[in-house]
């Protein structure tokens, strides 16, 4: 009994590592032969009932469960109450007096299907690319509810802080975590129920199985509830991938966005960001997207300054507001880390600097310096990009969107610097310029949803730097290809035995 327990230990933890809801046996086998264990102890768990296998797969109790609460509690909500429903023509008619409020904001049919549907199902999907609108429905969506229910109660929300700010600035709406709203605890306690009439989930694709979990548990079936994300886009880093497997269940329902607004129709960027999405290999060049390829003997130093030289006439010709330089990694050669005190030494080299000793190591900033906040605190959220405007030889003050707040050397650490983010930092924000980089040592960690996101940060031009390997080994692997789900199978399943039920 006690192997197991601690087979079904080991199957939780390969779980975990690979943030899979399920595992195959050959996950199970290389996580033995590196950390000890036995594959007969975890077969015969299996055959035990302490964990749980389908179709050669292999999980634990808890996320089994999990799983299958996901799904009775999205249909819960969906079905339990039904919705009086509301004219279309009537909600077009809101729609075009939104349209009049907000000029020149024009919806395309599908834009307008898309709040059609949430305002007359408990449970709606909206998913699209990267500028294709996604937020200004939203807003049109809570602007025709507020019409035809006067006290209507609204929550806007997010998985991150950051995300949660973009959505706030995007929609002139209040948006919280959904972490901050619920009370969710380090150690997994919600202490708050929904108890307001909308909730809408922004950036759906970065909220884990846990947190979904946890969230539909804690809401009542009288609840609206608004999906939001872009699936193609960075998965959570916690276990799951709930939003893609709803969107791909296609059980509730669900509005897919098309077009694009964020880059010009027709252009060359926008062509190659539905290439990099499909995984093709073959990237057009063009006035708006420079492929850099990069020799695979060139010295990690002369890519450097290849990439160094690129950034720098991309600022002086746009504004270094205008620029983004995103890269995968902080800590490889060519890393976040690296590149910003180059870029710091080229770019801003006159001044007095505020220096301190952080983990044995120095650092230093300088009036005009980008910096990103590490943490999230009440003047700055986690990923926020500030600009250093004075220095003393005990503190810096930076100043942020929404105000500015003075570092000291115990408070340092919460900073970094911005002239180089890595993909993660980048989500949701966007830039004239956008250049990322590929190459051979960022291959573990790359690969297209990375690149999908990156690219798309673009609004009017692209450069990505690369070695050709790298590149096709990025294009060729999907995150989610190791994220082994039955979520949107039991939904399928749970869903036709509901309609079943009400057809009876």
């Amino acid at each position: 009994m006690a192997n197991n327990r601690l087979a079904a230990q080991i199957v939780g933890n390969v779980c975990k590592d690979n943030s899979s809801p399920w595992v195959t046996r050959e996950q199970l086998e290389n996580y033995t032969k590196k950390n000890g264990g036995n594959i007969i102890d975890i077969m015969s768990a299996a055959k035990e009932k302490l964990i749980v296998s389908a179709n050669g797969l292999y999980t634990t109790k808890e996320l089994h469960v999990m799983e299958n609460s996901i799904c009775e509690e999205l249909l819960r909500i969906h079905y339990e109450y039904p919705l009086q429903q509301v004219e279309e023509k009537a909600i077009l008619k809101l729609i075009s007096d939104y349209e009049k409020e907000n000029a020149p904001i024009k919806f395309d049919f599908i834009q307008k299907q898309a709040v059609v549907t949430a305002v007359n199902n408990r449970v709606s999907v909206l998913t699209g690319g990267p500028g294709t609108g996604k937020t200004t429905v939203i807003s049109c969506i809570s602007y025709c509810l507020r019409r035809i229910h006067k006290t209507i109660g609204i929550v806007y929300s997010a998985p991150t802080s950051m995300a949660a700010s973009r959505l706030a600035e995007a929609t002139g709406e209040d948006a919280v975590t959904v972490h901050k709203y619920f009370g969710i605890t380090p150690n997994g306690l919600v202490k708050n129920t929904f108890c307001q009439d909308v909730l809408i989930i922004d950036e759906m694709s970065f909220l884990d199985m846990i947190t979904l979990s946890q969230v539909l548990s804690n809401i009542e079936s009288k609840t609206r509830l608004i999906l939001c994300g872009d699936p193609h886009q960075l998965p959570s880093v916690g276990i799951g991938r709930c939003f893609k497997d709803i969107v791909d269940s296609n059980v509730l329902p669900i509005t897919k966005l098309i077009k694009t607004f964020r880059q010009e129709e027709g252009s060359l960027l926008l062509k190659n960001i539905k290439l990099v999405k499909r995984g093709e290999i073959e990237l057009e060049k063009g006035t708006d997207f420079h492929p850099v390829q990069i020799s695979r003997d060139m010295e990690t130093r002369e890519i450097e300054k290849r990439i160094l030289k690129i950034y720098l006439g991309a600022v002086k010709a746009k504004g270094i507001e205008n620029v983004k330089l995103i890269v995968p990694t902080n800590n490889t050669p060519i890393g976040t880390k690296n590149l910003n005190k180059h870029i710091q030494h080229l770019l801003n080299p006159d001044g007095v600097p505020f220096k301190c000793k952080l983990y044995g190591e120095e650092v230093m900033y300088k009036v005009g310096d980008p910096v990103v906040q590490k943490k999230n605190q009440e003047y700055a959220n986690n990923g926020e990009i500030g600009y250093v405007t004075a220095v003393s030889s005990t503190s810096l003050t930076v100043k942020y969107k929404n105000g500015e707040n003075i570092y000291t050397k115990e408070t340092i650490e919460e900073l970094e610097l911005g002239y180089a983010i890595t993909v993660h930092k980048s989500q949701g924000s966007e830039a004239e310029v956008v250049i990322s980089v590929c190459l051979k040592e960022h291959t573990r960690l790359f690969n297209r949803n990375f690149l999908f996101t990156a690219i798309s940060r673009s609004k009017k031009q692209h450069v990505i730097i690369y070695h050709e390997a790298a590149l096709k080994e990025c294009l060729s692997k999907d995150a989610y290809n190791n994220r082994y789900s039955r979520l949107g199978h039991k939904l399928y399943v749970l869903n036709s035995r509901y309609k079943l039920a009400i057809a009876s």
